[in-house]
């Protein structure tokens, strides 16, 4: 799988494989590799090369931005990125949140690695702990937050906001966030139609704001 990544091919020449031919027969027979018409190696899927280039990863400890600024740049890393994205999601939260900080602080490391990552997190149910680095990210890499705040559709992400991103933008008068939001917050209309009522009704107590635009 690594060598895969050196030479940005998703296929091994037979002779670079220092196993036997033994193993290579059963691993063939398994589906787990595949020979081709050129009878080079290749696993049976793409995310077997995931899987295992995340564990070597692991293994040596390396953060999140070291390993993406190692990988070349070829379309097929973008699976890898976002597998190793989910895995970090599954472990230690506060470490994960530290690791992605330093991604989208790194100038090295291109914007749609950084949209996919972003786009990976509002994928899952967020924390209240997370609160500081969305904050974070709307003040300093808001073309990152937008790719969260675009995807985010978990009704989860519908209560986080509210308890956080709406006292903040008002706090700040934010005028063009909120106005955003009260287009936004209508996707769950359906699943919590009191919350999005009681919002839109809310937001006109706000003399900051166009409330003909609003209505």
């Amino acid at each position: 799988a690594k060598q895969m990544l050196q030479t940005r091919r998703l296929y091994v020449e037979l002779h670079r494989i220092n196993i036997s031919q033994e193993l290579i027969k059963i691993l063939i027979s398994t589906g787990i590799l595949i020979q081709n018409q050129s009878h080079h190696i290749e696993f049976g899927h793409q995310t077997l090369v995931d899987v295992l280039v995340i564990k070597d990863a692991e293994r040596k400890s390396i953060s999140l931005k070291s390993f993406i600024e190692s990988l070349p740049a070829v379309p097929f890393v973008r699976p890898i990125v976002r597998a190793y994205v989910q895995y970090l999601l599954g472990g230690e939260r506060a470490s994960f949140r530290k690791q992605v900080r330093a991604v989208f602080a790194s100038p090295l490391i291109a914007f749609h690695i950084k949209r996919l990552i972003a786009e990976t997190m509002a994928e899952v149910i967020p924390t209240n702990d997370d609160w500081p680095l969305i904050q974070y990210l709307h003040q300093h890499y808001l073309d990152v937050f937008d790719a969260i705040y675009a995807r985010a559709s978990l009704l989860e992400w519908h209560d986080f906001w509210l308890r956080f991103l709406v006292p903040y933008v008002v706090q700040t008068r934010n005028t063009q966030a909120l106005t955003i939001h009260v287009n936004k917050i209508a996707i769950w209309k359906k699943l919590v139609p009191n919350d999005v009522l009681a919002f839109w009704e809310s937001v006109f107590v706000y003399d900051w704001i166009d409330k003909n635009k609003i209505a």
